[in-house]
């Protein structure tokens, strides 16, 4: 699949940039994408989900986290190399799917969301695990699946809120 995806990049003349922690990038209408991990000087050290991209969306007063199938050991690499201000967001895609192999606690206090949004779907693993879960709730993180159709948030003079069905993959 990724030989393919590489192919009708270079079939459409897509460019292709190389994008590691510390890099940043403003988009147009005031969004700015900050890149978090990986870290050029542990990548290669790292398993390919541990090496997962890391981003930091900001948009007005909002910060959302999207972490991939980042596990344990790149979240202790990012906590070791990041700031608590630089990680704070207001909404989380929890790490692997939900999996116990991404549950570092540390990690989510760190992040402090209000909303954690798990893309998953019916899978053999157990995923999102119930550990995972069970935190989520106990610490007030209101989180969602996008088991009961599309999750749309929205951003409005610096707010977050969703317009998605009440109880229908949602805590």
């Amino acid at each position: 699949t990724y030989q393919r995806y590489l192919e009708l990049l270079g079939e459409h003349n897509v460019p292709r940039y190389s994008v590691a922690d510390g890099d940043e990038v403003t988009l147009h209408g005031g969004v700015k994408l900050r890149f978090l991990h990986p870290n050029k000087g542990t990548v290669d050290m790292l398993s390919h989900n541990d090496a997962s991209l890391v981003l930091a969306l900001d948009y007005q007063r909002t910060t959302m986290l999207f972490t991939g199938d980042l596990e344990i050991v790149g979240m202790l690499d990012l906590l070791e190399r990041t700031s608590p201000e630089e990680l704070r967001a207001d909404l989380l895609k929890v790490p692997h799917h939900g999996g116990v192999s991404s549950f570092e606690p540390r990690f989510y206090e760190a992040v402090s969301p209000r909303w954690a949004v798990i893309c998953v779907g019916p899978n053999s693993f157990g995923h999102p695990h119930a550990e995972v879960l069970q935190y989520l709730s106990q610490n007030g993180i209101r989180w969602r699946t996008p088991e009961g159709g599309p999750i749309t948030f929205y951003i409005w003079w610096g707010f977050l809120w969703t317009m998605s069905p009440a109880g229908r993959g949602s805590h």
